[in-house]
């Protein structure tokens, strides 16, 4: 049915009331969720309460550092692995430069950073990671066996790879606080600002 007149007016704003009246309850439905956390003692920059709990943990210490690494990964409807680290400043102090030296050089290379990078998401064949990579036979394998000698990646079967729990934890944390701590590459930006421009068209 078709609407002339004064009712048509009367529609119209009917219709920018409604409009209106969800963005007000989406936006009290976000301000009951900061209320709640403020009332549980989080900051809605800590929703998970993981800095609170780190503060509570130095209540009474007059100098003191305390660090936390967790994380969870689900897939396929069911969390298939979890971890969490919880350490001080003595223990970060007590690890060898060599030790740290040791952990961290498999990604000191960019290949390596590229095939741990493809296989956060799952185990893959070497055809898999050659599309993924852009690496191919001597050069793929080469760098498949140092990431598996330092223990990061793991042949399952025949002719597939994945990451070991040393291989998860290390990558995760390092590439998520690359993500917050290094600026984006010009190659980031560049495939951020094609996306943009994708977007417009």
């Amino acid at each position: 049915m078709i609407v002339h007149g004064p009712i048509a007016l009367y529609v119209s704003e009917i219709e920018e009331l409604r409009r209106e009246l969800a963005r007000i309850a989406r936006e009290l439905e976000e301000l009951k969720r900061r209320k709640e956390l403020l009332e549980r003692g989080l900051s809605v920059h800590d929703p998970l309460g993981v800095s609170a709990a780190l503060k509570r943990s130095l209540r009474g210490v007059e100098e003191g550092s305390r660090f936390v690494c967790a994380g969870v990964v689900k897939r396929g409807g069911r969390v298939v692995d979890s971890w969490n680290c919880y350490f001080d400043l003595r223990s970060v102090l007590a690890a060898s430069p060599e030790r740290v030296a040791k952990l961290v050089a498999p990604l000191s290379s960019r290949q390596r950073v590229a095939i741990l990078k493809a296989l956060i998401e799952g185990p893959k064949t070497p055809s898999e990671l050659s599309r993924i990579t852009g690496m191919r036979g001597g050069e793929l394998y080469h760098h498949l066996k140092e990431l598996i000698r330092s223990g990061y990646v793991e042949a399952r079967g025949r002719g597939v790879y994945a990451l070991t729990f040393k291989g998860e934890a290390v990558f995760s944390v390092v590439a998520g606080l690359a993500s917050h701590l290094e600026p984006p590459t010009d190659e980031e930006l560049e495939e951020e600002l094609r996306g943009l421009t994708s977007e417009a068209d």
